[in-house]
Formats: C-alpha cells, structure tokens, sequence
C-alpha cells in the first residue's frame, strides 16, 4: 500500500527551510511529532526535502541569472525572492499520481529527486495583488503625474489596456502605456478612477483585470474666498480699491494703488488701508497708511493719516523748504553742525502731530476713543537738488519705505515697529509724539540717482520680504522690481495693471494692500 503526502506543502516548507532553518514549516511539525513511528516517517521526508533541495535551485537557476546580479545562495535566494514565490498545487485527488509524491512502503528506499521534479511539476506565479494611486491634484493648477503601481516588479509587470476618469474632471492618462496623467483639473472632490489590466507574461488576449482607486483633488484656495460688499450707508464708507497716476517732479511719476484685503472681502468689510500722493513746489510728497483691522474706525482713521499729514508738508515745505536745502547741502558737504533733522522735525515732525490732533478730534466728535481710529504711518517726500536726489521719511508702523536703485543697492528710510507676535505694530498716536520718538523716526539721505522710491503696507511686504532682516535684502527688491517694472511702463495702463497685481496670492497674506511709487 503506498502512502502520498502533499506536494504543495512539502516544497513550501522546502523554501521555509531554506530561508528560515530554525523557524520554518518543516520545523514547526518537527517540534510537533512525538510518535516514535511519525518520527520515523519523518526522517523519511526530510531525506525527500533535500533530493528536493537540489532540484528547486536547478529550477530557478535560469530564472535567477535573468533578474538578478548576485550568485545564488539561501541568503540572496531570501533577499530577492522572499514572497515573489508561490508554490501552486492541481491535486485534487488521491488518483492524479502527477500531483502526488508516492513513497515505497519500505521507508529504506529514499525517493528519487529527479523522480519528483517529473511527477509534481515547479510552477513559480507571481501573487496577483496590485494596487494603484496618484498624488493629489488642485483645481486650476496644471496636473503631471506617473501612475503609482504597488506590487509591480521586474517578474510581476503590468500591462495598462485604460484607464478611465470621471467626465468633466480634465485629466487623461497618455497612450501608449496610460502611465502619465496630465491635465488641468476642473472640479474638486473625491473622485473613483477605474484601470483594466493584465500581466505582461500572460499575453495580450488574457482575461483583463479591474481595478478601482481614489483620487483627491484639492479645491483653488481662491474659490474658498467670499467677495462680499461693506453697507455702503455704514459710517466712514470707503471704495474697495483706489488707483492714482500723476507727473511728478524732476521727470518722475507718481503712482500709487491700494485693494481691499481676501480677509476683509470674505468678511463684507471695509478697506483699512488708504494713500494720498500730491507734487508741488519741486517736492513730490508720497504717504500710505494701514488702518488697524482690531479698530472699529481705523479705516477713517488712516484716511485722516495721510490727508491730513501730506497737506500739512506741502504747506510747510513751501515755506520752510529752502532751510531744508541749506542744512542737506551743508550736511553734504560735511558740516558735522548741519542741522537736517532740527530741519525735519519742524516740518515733517508737525505734519504728523497735526495728523494725530486731527484723530483725535474726529473721535472726540464721535464720543469715541482714539484708539478705535489706530492706523500706521509712512510719509516720504523727494526732491532734486544740485547736490543729488533729496530724500526724507517720517515711519511709524510697519511695511517698508526704500529707496531703490536697480540691481545696485537699496536705502531704507526707517525701521518698521514689530511686536513679539504676527501683526502687531506701533501706531499712530501722542505716544510717538514726544520728541524723542519723532526724532528717532526721522531719516534722510541723498544720492546720484535712484530707480524709485516705494512705500508700501505690510500687506505687501509680509508676503514679498517675509521677515523685518529682508528688507535689506537688495535680491528681494529687485525681485519685487522684476514684477512692477513691465506693469508701470505705459503710463496709460500703469493704475490698472498695479491694481491687478495687488491681488497675487500668497498663502496666510490676505491684509488690505497699499503700495505708491515715485519712479
């Protein structure tokens, strides 16, 4: 009578036991037999296992030199293969003596291994389990990605026959191999993709495989934002957007524009920031101002700011503008006694105090207190002398006020007020009135040439400087530069195009923004 024992399990546990001699099949149900009778009869099998032994790596031999580099050995066999193996089995019954291994009743006579390798064929089939995924898409934004294949390798290729998207959603895969998806998404959601697919080593008639992944597509941020108008029949109403463009002085022209922030739109409210630019008596005269967003009124209070201060200086300079000159040339010269900020203190340092004076008695009006009309304060003024380009600057707040001069260098005219957090700053009020402080946040200087003096609100230079240390960064102003420069070239266009660009988006940046040129 002749006993059989299962094929499939006898070369599984073969490849156990050569990847894992203490922990594989074979010794598991070592460990498991007690009956001195099975232990005989076990011996028997492991005589069996290594005539297989010899046969399995005569099997994959061929298979080895093909796809990998390192010699063949249990350690490079556990290395590279692993998993990839699956050992398949046709038995059915105890009758197909092909898949079966028939042991003599005499267990002295060891089986033959080339007896075995003929009855119970080595059928090494990659395991079927393949999965897909792309990386995420947003709406808008133009889409390129490869088709991520897990459980593809160099004996398990997949053949792609399509691949199908939801309608409307603007993205395909490309022939020949429907890899590379591209496109411009037009819908955000969740969206079913669907792959039919086969295996390269099963032909091109073999039954096709379906398969099903997830992909996300991220809606524009920009589409995430209200655009919401203020009541117009609130107290101090103010136009979300302003532009301005006249000549200024010495062949320059001034230019300013100023856009209600993301944050204001989404939530139906004013805009804080306000600018007010005149030229006269060969002073061109620039002032921007950000109403703090925490103040009820600061949106009337910088309006007052800059109206006020600018009109203030233009009446001064008309006056008192030729000491100015007389102190800057002296200075210029090198007159240790040259009494420049004395100068500026009696002229731009007035213009702020009446712009404060001015807060303070809308408020009183109001039965308000000041500090709901908080607002920040950048006044700068030019004018061409015989000695070079005249500058001076009064700054309280935050944004930035610079000279610049095209790839060669940039002045700043002050120092931006920062807090210990994000968005907090100094304000206009009597605090930065006393004498010391006016003085402190008074500057000037002069130079041969420039390419544009630029004031501009923390709603610009947040998103284009980053830091307090960047504007000083000369790289960052000629990149701000390299944007404005083709958009105020033709005078006609110039408002509107730098309207426009106030509205570039940078993530975590959507503050009023304010931004006046002289150039």
């Amino acid at each position: 009578m002749k006993r059989t024992f299962e094929f499939k399990f006898l070369l599984c546990g073969v490849i156990e036991e050569m990847l894992s001699p203490k922990n594989g099949a074979m010794g598991r149900l070592r460990g498991d037999v007690t009956d001195i009778e099975e232990i005989k009869k076990f011996a028997k099998k492991e005589e069996i296992i290594d005539a297989t032994h010899d046969c399995l790596v005569k099997a994959i031999q061929p298979l080895w030199d093909e796809h990998c580099s390192k010699s063949i050995n249990k350690r490079t066999i556990s290395n590279s293969m692993g998993s990839l193996v699956k050992i398949e089995d046709t038995s059915k019954s105890d009758t197909q003596e092909t898949n079966t291994v028939s042991m003599p009743e005499d267990n002295n006579t060891p089986a033959n291994s080339d007896d075995i390798l003929q009855k119970a064929p080595l059928t090494m089939t990659p395991n079927q389990k393949i999965s897909f995924n792309l990386q995420n898409a947003k709406v808008g934004e133009l889409y390129s990605a490869v088709l991520q294949i897990q459980g593809e390798n160099n004996l398990k290729k997949v053949v792609i026959k399509k691949i199908v998207f939801p309608e409307g959603i603007g993205l395909s895969a490309e022939a020949p191999d429907f890899r590379s998806i591209i496109g411009t998404p037009l819908k955000d959601g969740e969206y079913k993709i669907f792959v039919a697919y086969h295996f390269q080593d099963t032909g091109p008639e073999s039954p096709t495989i379906d398969s099903e992944f997830k992909l996300f597509i991220n809606p524009d941020p920009k589409s995430l934002w209200k655009k919401l108008d203020p009541d117009p029949n609130d107290p101090y109403s103010k136009s979300n957007e302003a532009k301005y463009l006249a000549d200024g002085t010495d062949n320059r022209m001034l230019l300013a524009a100023s856009r209600r922030g993301r944050s204001h739109e989404h939530s139906g409210t004013f805009r804080d920031d306000d600018f007010y630019l005149v030229s006269e008596n060969g002073w061109n005269i620039l002032a921007v101002a950000d109403g703090a967003g925490s103040a009820k009124s600061s949106r009337e209070g910088s309006r007052i700011a800059v109206r006020k201060s600018v009109d203030h200086l233009k009446n001064c300079l008309q006056s008192q503008g030729t000491k100015i000159e007389q102190e800057a040339k002296l200075w210029s010269s090198g007159d240790k006694n040259a009494q420049v900020k004395t100068a500026l203190y009696e002229t731009f340092g007035q213009a702020a105090h009446t712009a404060v004076k001015a807060i303070e008695e809308e408020a009183s009006s109001k039965n308000a207190n000041s500090k709901e009309y908080s607002t920040t304060l950048l006044l700068a003024a030019h004018k061409r002398l015989p000695i070079g380009h005249f500058f001076a600057a009064f700054w309280v707040g935050d944004g930035g006020v610079g000279i610049y001069q095209k790839g060669k260098k940039v002045e700043l005219l002050g120092k931006g007020d920062s807090g210990e957090f994000a968005g907090q700053t100094r304000f206009l009020d009597k605090q930065v009135m006393t004498g010391e402080e006016i003085m402190k946040r008074l500057n000037f200087t002069i130079t041969e040439d420039f390419t544009s003096l630029i004031l501009m609100t923390d709603g610009v230079t947040d998103p284009k400087f980053e830091t307090d240390n960047n504007l000083s960064s000369l790289q960052k102003w000629d990149d701000l530069w390299n944007e404005l420069e083709p958009l105020i070239t033709n005078e006609a266009t110039a408002p509107d195009e730098l309207l426009k660009w106030l509205e570039f988006w940078s993530p975590g940046n959507h503050d009023d923004r304010t931004i006046a040129l002289l150039y």
